[in-house]
């Protein structure tokens, strides 16, 4: 399971958060429940990018209350084991 592949990578009772960078318009609320092929959001040019793009970011944490997303490890996840379902 996901949380015994946290806690074998030192995150026990940790968290995951899923970050789409540089986003130009959000379509969804956070906690919102998803349907496959639903349009979260519009790709954007924003920070440091050149031109509209999004990244799908996968980061752990220890602490499930999030801070800072700079704070929060990459890494740790394998994105395509976590939505393979």
């Amino acid at each position: 399971s996901t949380r015994d592949l946290l806690a074998t990578k030192g995150f026990a009772g940790g968290a995951i958060f899923v970050m789409y960078a540089h986003l130009d318009k959000r379509l969804v609320e956070q906690g919102a429940t998803l349907t496959p092929g639903q349009q979260i959001g519009t790709c954007g040019n924003t920070g440091n990018s050149e031109a509209p793009h999004l990244h799908l970011e996968i980061r752990a944490a220890k602490d499930p209350n999030f801070v800072h997303w700079a704070n929060i490890r990459s890494g740790v996840m394998d994105a395509v084991a976590l939505f393979k379902r």
